[in-house]
């Protein structure tokens, strides 16, 4: 396998004989919506680099009410802790739109971190972009409306899969905003009124980003500001 550039944003920024050994080593494979990569605390035996897929982290408080942490596709890696020496997942990693990624082994990756230099420096701020991430969506949870969270939540999506349509049910968008479904179909109602987006049979069409960003928490602005700040090498 050759290393063009990658649609992975991470894998895009190495220079090309630091990512040529990874994509060398690393499979493509399909993953599919709703699909369970990692159990909570779960060992990590491989790491992804998304492509065109999206996966969300969520956690639990320890009975059956869980809530997205993090949204990571091609800007960034699922697995991350294994950077960090911890072959154990941070939390719950789901699938809510299928797409593909690049499987890396997670030894693979413990051997290139000691040859390559840039990846580790990179990984590292990497780490750090997502350890924001997840303080700043604590922060959400706590203090944004669900249409300002339902809207950024929405936008990081589509910056993650690089599409304007993706299929995804109110059932799974309400279990990662950790609400009820009837408060998902609400806000979704009002953002088909408003012809910000579309959503028929369990598909979502962004039909005003500049809208659907002006209804967006500011956490949108925040968390992406940090990943373009904090991965520029």
């Amino acid at each position: 396998m050759s290393a063009p550039a990658s649609p992975n944003r991470l894998l895009a920024l190495l220079p090309e004989d630091e990512r040529q050994p990874l994509v060398t080593r690393a499979e493509i494979v399909s993953l599919s919506s709703h699909e369970e990569l990692y159990a909570t605390t779960g060992p990590i035996d491989s790491v992804y680099f998304p492509l065109d897929v999206a996966a969300s982290i969520l956690v639990d408080d320890g009975q059956s009410e869980a809530v997205e942490i993090a949204t990571i596709g091609n800007e960034g890696m699922l697995g991350s802790a294994v950077v960090l020496g911890v072959p154990q997942a941070w939390g719950r990693t789901l699938i809510p739109v299928a797409g593909t990624a690049l499987r890396l082994h997670a030894e693979a990756l413990r051997a290139h971190l000691a040859q390559l230099p840039v990846l580790g420096t990179l990984l590292t701020r990497y780490l750090y972009a997502l350890t924001r991430h997840i303080a700043q969506s604590s922060a959400c949870h706590h203090y944004h409306s669900m249409e300002g969270r339902c809207a950024r939540w929405l936008l990081m999506l589509q910056d993650r899969v690089s599409q304007e349509t993706f299929a995804l049910t109110q059932q799974f968008l309400s279990e990662i905003l950790g609400v009820r479904r009837a408060t998902v179909n609400l806000v979704l109602r009002r953002f088909k009124q408003d012809k910000l987006l579309a959503y028929t049979r369990g598909h979502i069409q962004i039909l005003d980003r500049a809208g659907l960003e002006a209804v967006a928490c500011p956490c949108y602005t925040i968390m992406t500001a940090e990943y373009q700040r904090v991965l520029t090498l």
